[in-house]
């Protein structure tokens, strides 16, 4: 597990000028993007949304090629 966050730390602060995140803190802002089911009048099925996410949260999705799209919508960058 050490080594996987190791991994993440070097993934998010490659990229990074200035102040570079610890492992720990990355996983904190993680935890904080959260989802919605929103379900539409009329639609058979909800669907997921995930909210806008803070300026740390779209770094570390940028790092590993993704990006949450108008509408909540996770896809690549």
């Amino acid at each position: 597990a050490l080594t996987v966050l190791r991994l993440i730390e070097q993934t998010v602060n490659a990229d990074r000028a200035g102040e570079l995140l610890s492992g720990q803190t990355i996983l904190e802002e993680m935890r904080r993007l959260h989802s919605v089911w929103s379900w539409y009048p009329g639609k058979q099925a909800p669907e997921k949304m995930l909210e806008t996410p803070g300026k740390t949260q779209a770094e570390v999705l940028l790092a590993f090629g993704y990006q949450i799209a108008a509408g909540g919508v996770l896809q690549k960058a």
